[in-house]
């Protein structure tokens, strides 16, 4: 349980955020949560897991509208957080390099 919920933590293991949804949707090895769930079935789409072992959205009908609340905020907040990791990405795809530069437009130095 722990080293999957590190993997999955970390964000660098998307297959870790669907076990992990899963064990909290079951209760296996773990109370079960359907907000913790759902929130790592939604976290596991955006880390590129395409076939997830459960439905996020059976589970997120099953939760309190309280629970709705606050995961659509979390959803916010990590979509938020994806979205500049992905723009800083794109930024340093398309950098030119220094010697590929018109020196024009150079900084001297």
């Amino acid at each position: 349980t722990e080293i999957i919920r590190h993997a999955a933590e970390n964000g660098a293991h998307g297959p870790a955020m669907d076990f992990l949804a899963w064990m909290y949707q079951e209760g296996r090895g773990l109370d079960k949560d359907f907000r913790k769930a759902y929130m790592w079935y939604e976290r596991a789409k955006l880390a590129g897991v395409e076939n997830l072992r459960g439905s996020s959205s059976k589970i997120y009908d099953r939760m309190s509208e309280r629970d709705k609340y606050f995961a659509d905020l979390q959803l916010a907040e990590d979509n938020k957080k994806s979205k500049g990791k992905a723009g800083d990405y794109k930024r340093i795809q398309m950098h030119v390099l220094g010697k590929d530069r018109d020196k024009e437009y150079t900084i001297k130095k």
